[in-house]
């Protein structure tokens, strides 16, 4: 799933068209990672990184953008981290 965002007077605000420049993707699923990899240039490297579960979260500058690879750990009682 994508959601795309854009920044607007100092503010991250929700979008559905191509003004985004932020794209946060949760779950991606095979069509998703070949838009990631074809879209934005990503390597294989990189996208093994995006699915793999033990992946260590990180933050990469790549020639003009930036990579950030996130994962939300559950807690045992279900609650998430923020």
């Amino acid at each position: 799933m994508i959601t795309k965002y854009t920044l607007k007077n100092r503010n991250i605000i929700e979008v559905s068209d191509d003004t985004a420049n932020i794209f946060i993707y949760t779950k991606p699923n095979e069509n998703d990672l070949l838009l990631l990899k074809h879209e934005f240039n990503l390597d294989d490297y990189d996208i093994a990184s995006v699915v793999d579960q033990d992946e260590v979260p990180r933050i990469e500058m790549l020639e003009k953008r930036l990579l950030i690879i996130w994962k939300n750990s559950s807690i045992s009682n279900g609650d998430r981290f923020s």
